[in-house]
């Protein structure tokens, strides 16, 4: 088990959740502790298990729903004179 990589994925959930609630992120972390036990290992790995799955429902849950469009032949030609533009543009092809 990567217990860095888990400490990480704990934070950047928490950094998320934060974010969308509030619109900023805190440094220092106010659970750096629990986090360093994560990383070094010390944590229960069932525990940090089931930390992380209620972290990702909670953003899940948290985080806007846009409504995309449906990609059709309209939306995928609109999409590819929108690159050229751009590609032109970049390369100062107009």
């Amino acid at each position: 088990v990567d217990f860095k990589s888990l400490s990480h994925a704990v934070r950047v959930y928490q950094q998320a959740i934060e974010y969308l609630e509030t619109g900023r992120i805190t440094f220092p972390r106010a659970n750096a502790k629990e986090l360093l036990l994560i990383k070094q290992g010390k944590a229960d790995l069932e525990e940090t298990k089931t930390l992380l799955l209620a972290l990702e429902e909670q953003v899940r849950q948290t985080a806007p729903h846009p409504q995309l469009k449906i990609q059709d032949a309209t939306l995928t030609a609109e999409l590819d004179i929108w690159i050229l533009a751009k590609l032109k543009e970049f390369y100062c092809l107009s």
